[in-house]
């Protein structure tokens, strides 16, 4: 059996190094060999995420990162404002009700397009909420938001968390100019290793503040734990086994990722994105985003009513063996293409949409 074609908003088809680097051997998640690999990891990681504060390799799904990070700093009541619509904003937003905070959310009333800064700031100064969280790209809507001009009103005493799961490798991150408290990245999007693992790192501020608080609010639902254990256990500095493989396999993303340049990277991608959209406009899917707020890793794009998504990406996996996701998690009729990682490639870009210019043209 051939794998599909994974031209969706993640998980991305591997680079082949981290296929090669996964492969090449399996040791224990402790011991020598395997300190090695984690330290030599993290310290990779850190020129991806572009600060100099600490890293974690969380055995899991982004979402309970975002939920540990969540429990972590909110105390009943605690404000916290979230940016932007979507599926992913939508659904952390539950997740800090859950927890007892007061979210507030600052979106544009169209869908793909991006806040309005100043607006923030207002709403910051007037109610000093304990964090602000940023969805950096919200694969269900194409949109990237402009995390430079909202990173500069940031108050000093507000915590900044941000979601950059399905663009980090992808892009230039600047953890540390940007004022990032907390960045959840992932291991299987566009950083193009295998799932199954979270990175992310915590910044001095946030990391102290956790630090200082009295007592745990969980075990493994607890950066607390998380960091602590760094230091508690110098033979294994995190609180639960880790996975070889999937260790192994980021490190060969990364070396990838370094070796062509993260600036070649970004170049790379939005070269992509560029192709991508001009390949949807030419047979009719409409942009969703806003003119140059368009995500590097992910096209989303809505058909008119002739047209049905999800039967086009049925037909695009049953005879082209290429995967593709719809907009059905906001409700409208049109597409998400993924172009992230090892899949951000001029003739997976040709293959692809030549299949779906194809079926649609077989509705005639």
């Amino acid at each position: 059996m051939v794998d599909p074609l994974l031209m969706i908003p993640g998980p991305s088809n591997p680079y082949p190094e981290a296929v090669k680097e996964a492969n090449s051997r399996f040791i224990p998640h402790y011991g020598e060999e395997f300190l090695k690999l984690y330290w030599e990891t993290v310290n990779k990681l850190k020129r991806l995420f572009g600060t100099k504060s600490d890293v974690y390799l969380y055995p899991g799904q982004a979402t309970s990162v975002v939920e540990m990070i969540l429990n972590s700093i909110l105390d009943k009541g605690d404000y916290i404002i979230f940016i932007g619509r979507g599926f992913f904003v939508d659904r952390f937003r539950r997740i800090a009700e859950l927890y007892g905070g007061k979210p507030v959310n600052i979106a544009s009333e169209r869908i793909g397009s991006r806040i309005n800064v100043s607006e923030l700031e207002y709403i910051l100064k007037s109610i000093a909420p304990k964090a602000v969280f940023l969805v950096h790209s919200e694969t269900s809507t194409g949109l990237l938001e402009d995390i430079d001009s909202i990173s500069s009103v940031i108050l000093d005493n507000t915590f900044f968390i941000v979601d950059a799961v399905s663009i980090f490798g992808a892009i230039e991150y600047k953890s540390d100019e940007w004022r990032i408290d907390a960045c959840i990245g992932y291991s299987s999007k566009a950083l193009g290793a295998l799932p199954g693992v979270t990175p992310f790192m915590l910044s001095e501020k946030l990391t102290n503040y956790i630090l200082d608080r009295k007592s745990h609010k969980g075990f493994l639902n607890d950066l607390k734990t998380w960091i602590e254990y760094k230091d508690l256990w110098k033979h294994h500095p995190y609180p639960v086994s880790l996975s070889s493989p999937i260790i192994l396999s980021i490190k060969g993303a990364v070396d990838r990722i370094l070796d062509e340049g993260i600036k070649n990277i970004e170049y790379r991608h939005r070269k992509i994105s560029k192709l991508s959209i001009e390949y949807a406009s030419s047979i009719g899917i409409e942009k969703l985003p806003e003119d140059g707020f368009e995500s590097p890793t992910v096209t989303v794009g809505l058909l008119n009513n002739n047209y049905d998504a999800r039967h086009i990406a049925e037909e695009l996996l049953k005879n082209y063996n290429i995967m593709i996701s719809t907009t059905w998690l906001i409700g409208l009729n049109g597409l998400r293409i993924g172009h992230m990682g090892y899949n951000a490639r001029e003739d997976y870009i040709e293959k692809t949409y030549r299949g779906i210019e194809e079926i649609i043209k077989s509705y005639k």
